[in-house]
């Protein structure tokens, strides 16, 4: 299995790298590539020269080659300085052989998706009526519901049974995508809206329970709400083709948190919460988190893609999807 970012494909499971294109804030040069070379990190070759707390990563990078380029520091002369999120930058790890980095094989690349793409899957699933939505089918018959773009969205499960007290969801679906398609699946994801979780919200802030969320502070209360859920999920499974992502793997690269976004809620929403919190019709700004994968690159035929998430005696969701891509 490939564990990629959009630019870089590695084989071997203790080399990853993440996408920044979609974080970067300010750059004067086209980064092509974020790779480890010889247990340092290097952006075009150049290294990183200084990781602080704060949680930015100053990169120097040159323009041109040449003794010029070679003579500039210090961020002078044709030394742009580039600002990284660290978290995005996600340092790589366990540098070993294979020095290019590149598969011998074509095989699935596993990415770490933007958080854009899983509030527009969030859009998508409280877009569709419950008795076709993709999170209450048991077989995959309503798998192609409303896809559109390159990239096609998997669902997992709200829970549907009851068990020792902990609620459970399981379904076995199959479903055929076209060639050339993404797939993004959550392995467990939650949202928070500011109409349906305000009472959540006022108590992380720490406001009054009768006060109004000062609009100033709704985008932290959201961000908050959202976090305060997925940091309890302990349990993370994923595989494709009976191919496992390490668990550690997936704590530290793929939790992915949305920007702010619009939801709207359907009376006849698939999580079973009433009008009187859901306020059907209403679009509510809402943040989501969760832990996300991005498969690109899955050959015709058919494949598997088996994801478990939960929190131990609370919530478990397992989906096993029978893929065939043609």
């Amino acid at each position: 299995m490939v564990v990629a970012d959009n630019n870089n494909y590695y084989q071997d499971d203790n080399r990853y790298s993440y996408d920044n294109n979609h974080q970067k804030k300010s750059s004067h040069v086209d980064i092509q590539k974020i790779q480890c070379v010889n247990s340092n990190i290097n952006v075009n070759g150049i290294d990183i020269t200084q990781i602080p707390e704060d949680g930015t990563a100053t990169v120097a990078a040159n323009e041109a080659a040449g003794p010029e380029a070679a003579n500039t520091q210090n961020g002078n002369g044709l030394a742009d300085r580039i600002n990284f999120d660290k978290n995005l930058l996600n340092i790589c790890v366990n540098l070993n052989e294979n020095e290019q980095g590149l598969p011998e094989e074509e095989e699935p690349i596993i990415l770490r998706p933007d958080g854009l793409l899983t509030a527009e899957w969030w859009q998508w699933i409280t877009d569709i009526p419950r008795e076709i939505n993709p999170l209450l089918d048991e077989t995959g018959e309503d798998c192609a519901v409303d896809q559109q773009g390159q990239v096609w969205f998997l669902a997992g499960t709200p829970g549907d049974t009851e068990a020792d007290g902990i609620i459970i969801g399981d379904a076995e679906r199959q479903c055929t995508i076209p060639e050339g398609k993404k797939i993004l699946f959550p392995i467990i994801t939650a949202a928070c809206l500011e109409l349906t979780d305000a009472a959540t919200i006022r108590d992380l802030l720490g406001l009054d329970p009768n006060e109004p969320i000062p609009e100033a502070q709704l985008e932290e209360g959201l961000r908050l709400c959202a976090e305060s859920i997925i940091d309890t999920v302990d349990l993370l499974e994923a595989s494709i083709d009976g191919k496992e992502i390490p668990q550690s793997k997936l704590k530290d690269f793929f939790r992915v948190q949305s920007p702010l976004f619009t939801m709207t809620l359907r009376a006849d929403n698939p999580f079973d919460i009433p009008p009187e919190s859901s306020f059907p019709g209403i679009p509510q700004r809402s943040i989501s988190e969760g832990y996300w994968v991005l498969v690109k690159g899955l050959e015709p035929g058919e494949h598997t893609i088996e994801f478990t998430g939960g929190i131990t005696g609370v919530f478990e969701t397992h989906v096993l999807y029978h893929i065939t891509i043609e």
